[in-house]
């Protein structure tokens, strides 16, 4: 997830979509998939939606694809699906559970789901020089993938970014960020205890 006080934008100018917007959306998914756990399983997820021919995942070489992973459309029929292209080294760790490549496939997920229509206008960026992040296709996608690897609804005051990063299986920078961001807006929740209430120790 970018960092918004230290970079500016470098996607595409997209919809308007506020993080709480995006926090839908990611539960939605999650419902979709019968989800409920912490434990976010992308590759699985890939499998399904390719069997099902919403998405075109296509594994590529390393020194094929100048980033880590892109998603673009493709033509299936007389539609048009995300082609989601991943570096093979990307693929393979996500399968082994290595969270910086978890993400990088969850942010592609978000490309697909929140700019699939988007993709066939002029691409624009006109919105980098004033920092406009709510319309930038990359942030959109990292708060895509942060919320949907680490549901706000699933972390508490106790969690330590350790906890985080065994929970659902993300790296340390994203465990970290998300804390700082859900501090930011509004907070940690405190555990409620199954007697009512909540520990305050």
């Amino acid at each position: 997830m970018i960092e918004t006080t230290s970079r500016i934008p470098i996607g595409y100018k997209v919809r308007r979509r506020f993080p709480s917007e995006i926090e839908e959306i990611v539960s939605n998914v999650r419902q979709i998939f019968g989800i409920s756990n912490g434990y976010f399983p992308i590759i699985k997820v890939f499998e399904i939606l390719q069997d099902l021919g919403k998405i075109d995942l296509r594994i590529l070489p390393d020194s094929s694809l100048s980033s880590l992973g892109e998603t673009t459309l493709a033509k299936h029929g007389q539609l048009y699906i995300a082609c989601i292209k991943l570096k093979n080294s990307v693929y393979e760790g996500a399968c082994e559970g290595n969270g910086f490549h978890r993400f990088t496939c969850c942010h592609e997920l978000g490309h697909a789901i929140m700019h699939l229509s988007e993709m066939k206008l002029e691409r624009s960026t006109s919105h980098r020089e004033n920092r406009n992040w709510l319309v930038d296709s990359e942030w959109q996608a990292n708060q895509f993938a942060s919320k949907l690897l680490m549901p706000k609804s699933m972390i508490f005051e106790d969690h330590s970014a350790k906890d985080i990063v065994n929970m659902f299986g993300v790296s340390y920078k994203a465990a970290n960020i998300r804390i700082k961001d859900i501090t930011k807006h509004g907070g940690l929740k405190k555990r409620q205890n199954p007697h009512g209430g909540f520990d305050v120790f």
